[in-house]
């Protein structure tokens, strides 16, 4: 005689209710699965374009304050010059965009003053064919861009030969300073400048898109350094295209937009061919010392 009764034999599992048990148990653990990796995807995508967004905005608000400093202490933002023709008087821009098309990335040349390099003139400069006699010129060196200005005429000369002791700034025109008038050229205004005009070295400037890396594009900054090389230096990464319009000289209001993307790629995603997450954002910029 059997000790265990039908009734207690009935009370366990038969196989087919242990793998009916396991397969939903499964599917109920693949769904949850699949539900928390979309949901980390998900998450993974909206900051990688949160930080997309936050970069671009970040770098909008640089290139504005750069280009809205153009041409300050330069009154009506413009400079009278030589053209290098000899035959008129050119009006250099402090600020002047390359419009390079809609798929190709613009750039924007800035000129600015150099507050730390500045004197003023001693004795009265009736025309640009004599040299100046300045407070101090020991900031200067051969080759830099001056501008001078009495607070309502700008001119630019490049600077041929400093004379620390004679307290001159020679700026011979030739080949190596091609902003200077010939023999007479005058680009002064009438009288020329009187003494207490300031004599001011200019900062050159340029903002632009390096491509050379395509894993890494960036937006960069170009310093002019007069006589040495030019200094470079990384403005925003992964940054793609730049555009400016108009893309005309000392306009007053410009708008700027900028194409950032992500640092890595995400495959298999319809809308991202070649796997980068892209952002584009703009903005407005309203030029502070154009008139």
């Amino acid at each position: 005689m059997s000790l265990l009764s039908p009734k207690r034999r009935n009370k366990g599992w038969t196989l087919i209710e242990l793998l009916v048990a396991t397969a939903l148990s499964m599917i109920v653990l693949s769904a949850a699965m699949y539900f928390l990796i979309t949901v980390n995807k998900r998450t993974s995508l909206d900051e990688v374009y949160n930080d997309m967004r936050q970069n671009a905005m970040i770098s909008l608000k640089q290139i504005s304050r750069v280009m809205k400093m153009a041409g300050a202490g330069i009154r009506g933002g413009i400079i009278r010059a030589y053209d290098k023709n000899g035959d008129s008087l050119a009006y250099l821009p402090v600020i002047y965009p390359y419009d390079n098309g809609s798929t190709t990335p613009d750039s924007v040349f800035v000129r600015l003053i150099d507050g730390d390099c500045k004197t003023t003139i001693t004795k009265r400069m009736p025309n640009s064919s004599a040299e100046l006699c300045v407070a101090d010129p020991s900031c200067f060196q051969q080759k830099d861009l001056i501008l001078i200005t009495d607070g309502r005429t700008c001119s630019m000369l490049q600077v041929s030969h400093v004379q620390i002791a004679a307290k001159k700034l020679q700026h011979n025109p030739g080949v190596d300073y091609p902003y200077n008038p010939p023999g007479g050229k005058n680009i002064f205004p009438p009288g020329g400048y009187g003494p207490g005009a300031w004599v001011i070295r200019i900062q050159d400037m340029r903002i632009k898109i390096d491509n050379s890396d395509p894993k890494r594009p960036y937006l960069k900054v170009i310093y002019s350094k007069w006589p040495a090389p030019d200094e470079e230096y990384l403005f925003a990464d992964n940054i793609e295209n730049f555009q400016i319009t108009p893309p005309v000289a000392n306009a007053t209001l410009y708008t700027v937009s900028i194409t950032i993307r992500s640092d890595r790629k995400f495959p298999g995603k319809s809308e991202y061919p070649d796997g980068y997450l892209r952002f584009t954002t703009s903005t407005k910029i309203s030029m502070r010392n154009i008139e």
